[in-house]
């Protein structure tokens, strides 16, 4: 299985909260959507599946995969399998020995306690430290943790335990001790298990969250009764009385064995792996002898695959028991027997692994392309890149610049940035509604004798606001075929001219066309043809714009308004020029109203 955790887009509101409880920076990837709304997806080959995103995402946007429907079609079709329970099943699963037996009835052959798995990883290390006496050592039972550091801290990986986790210890004993060769599922609390699934040394092949499982068990309606049989764990023959429940943390259950005051330092919940940066530089005679790490804040019961109703209080409530009753029942002596029958049974070499690094993608990041998201970010003091709000989820202004050089987050995404553009917008909007305003005014003041010299002050005003280097206003007419052309009424500035003043289809085609259905047409000069340059003289223009202008519902004509550089006119511009060529027209048309030749007699002439 490829994809343990995806994003459903439509629900992802791009809160970052995700991208906040995320141990890896750069696996959360925040992106605008077609409809330009903030939204995050997870780059998988950054992703470690610790499942922090789904404890932290309130909306239901992720969710996770895992191998319970073809565990039971498998099963369905006959396959011999069995399954490896996390002592977590206890609590997840009340009435766990009821659904033992349901399971049972529908085929699956042996159900295990990963307890073993767990007594000898314990047994494993201890053998270990007797014999190599490493200064400091990272505990490796928890697969996120280890995916996190062969992926994003390789040179943690010479301090990581070479012992092999307790599901592949349980999984391996399974077959070579048991004989048994069953297809393997583990069922836990954990996503990360799925690393193990398919090694070549055991036949682990489905990872199952307990969730998922007490979920299908709810929709085959398997019932519970009190005339339902109760079925425990199925014994793991090793020359020992019984197995012991390991539930709970490492260190906790690494203290039963210990005689000596060996030091162990414990690190819980993906939160809390920055201070494995602070680890790695310590000074050596600070650091314990073993450093419990682990992806789940709660323990292994606490994944993001257990039964949600299930709270921390409950679990640890199973876990405080068992603990309880180890030391209740179970003398130090007894625990130290089991571990010298161990000695007989197995060699440590057995246990060991080694860890190399994983291929991914390249981090490293460049001071110039630092300074540049910074420029993005409009931070250019020390104080402003020190602001370290954690809004945009990274804990640092210098770690959200370097997530914006890498291509994984927005400058958009800055509550900071986003609160100078508003203000800044608001501003702009209140100088286009004085613009607006002011030509208003213009037209209302003027009298038909002095409209011509308010239109260009007016224009000028536009020109002056928006920095258009040139504008000019058309009026449709049409020809004795009545097919439609546009003739100039006025141009700003004056010395401005075309090489002629009437656009028509044969000279610009397909403009008016569009124009007429109420299009907009934007070009940058240098994306004209030959012919339309020429029409347009090219000076002063990068970037052009007509907008059509209806009024009384027919197509009046258009305002045609070029900038000298490339920068695009925004949709709140084209409404201020629409707002203000829509007054001014209003004005020529009054003016037609006193005037019928008013076009003909005055206005032409006296520009043209």
């Amino acid at each position: 299985m490829t994809t343990l955790i995806n994003t459903d887009l439509p629900l992802c509101i791009g809160c970052n909260k995700c991208v906040r409880s995320c141990p890896v920076g750069t696996s959360n990837v925040t992106f605008l959507d077609k409809r330009n709304r903030l939204k995050v997806r997870i780059d998988k080959t950054r992703c470690i599946s610790c499942g922090s995103c789904l404890e932290a995402c309130h909306r239901g946007a992720r969710h996770y995969v895992d191998d319970t429907e073809s565990f039971f079609k498998d099963l369905a079709d006959g396959k011999p399998l069995s399954l490896i329970m996390f002592p977590a099943v206890r609590s997840n699963l009340p009435e766990y020995k009821k659904s033992f037996a349901q399971l049972k009835k529908i085929g699956v052959h042996k159900i295990f306690n990963l307890s073993m798995g767990m007594e000898l990883f314990v047994w494993a290390n201890l053998r270990y430290l007797e014999n190599y006496k490493p200064h400091t050592m990272i505990s490796s039972n928890c697969p996120g943790l280890v995916t996190f550091l062969q992926t994003h801290r390789p040179e943690l990986l010479p301090r990581l335990s070479p012992i092999i986790n307790p599901t592949t210890i349980l999984a391996n004993i399974i077959k070579t001790h048991l004989g048994n060769n069953d297809g393997l599922a583990v069922v836990s609390a954990c996503l990360a298990n799925s690393v193990y699934i398919n090694q070549p040394s055991n036949n682990l092949r489905y990872n199952i969250s307990i969730s998922r499982l007490r979920d299908y068990l709810i929709k085959m309606k398997v019932e519970l009764s009190d005339d339902t049989p109760e079925v425990d764990f199925d014994p793991i023959e090793l020359g020992l009385d019984t197995t012991l429940d390991f539930n709970g943390d490492f260190r906790t259950n690494f203290r039963q064995f210990l005689d000596s005051d060996l030091r162990l330092d414990r690190l819980h919940g993906t939160k809390y792996f920055p201070i494995l940066d602070e680890y790695a530089t310590a000074p050596p005679e600070t650091l314990p002898q073993i450093f419990d790490v682990a992806g789940c804040e709660g323990g292994c019961s606490m994944g993001p695959g257990r039964v949600e109703e299930i709270k921390r209080f409950v679990t640890n409530t199973f876990n405080y028991h068992d603990q309880l009753a180890i030391q209740r029942d179970t003398p130090k002596e007894t625990l130290l027997k089991r571990q010298k029958r161990f000695d007989e049974i197995f060699q440590l070499d057995n246990f060991l692994t080694s860890y190399s690094s994983s291929p991914m993608v390249q981090d490293y990041v460049s001071e110039d392309r630092i300074k540049d998201a910074y420029m993005s970010l409009n931070k250019h003091t020390t104080t402003q890149k020190t602001i370290d709000c954690f809004a945009c989820g990274s804990p640092t202004c210098f770690e959200m610049a370097r997530k914006i050089a890498l291509g994984v987050n927005l400058p958009s995404n800055c509550v900071l940035l986003a609160q100078e553009l508003i203000s800044q917008s608001n501003k702009k909007i209140s100088d286009y509604l004085t613009l607006v305003r002011l030509i208003g005014e213009y037209m209302l003041a003027s009298g038909s004798n002095d409209i011509i010299t308010t239109i260009e002050h007016s224009l000028m005003a536009l020109c002056s606001s928006l920095d258009i280097s040139r504008s000019s206003i058309w009026r449709t007419t049409y020809d004795i075929n009545e097919l439609p052309k546009c003739d100039l009424v006025i141009s700003f500035p004056a010395r401005i001219h075309f090489t002629q003043n009437t656009i028509n289809s044969d000279l610009l085609p397909g403009w008016l066309e569009t124009l007429s259905d109420g299009e907009i047409i934007t070009k940058s000069y240098t994306d004209l043809t030959t012919r339309e340059k020429l029409f347009f003289t090219g000076r002063n223009i990068g970037v052009l714009c007509m907008i059509p202008i209806i009024a009384q519902g027919d197509f009046w004509g258009i305002i045609l308004i070029a900038r000298r550089h490339n920068q695009t006119f925004t949709r709140e511009e084209i409404s201020v020029i629409e707002s203000s060529a829509f007054l001014i027209i209003s004005s020529l048309i009054a003016a037609t109203y006193d005037d019928p030749k008013f076009f003909d007699n005055q206005l032409l002439t006296s520009i043209l």
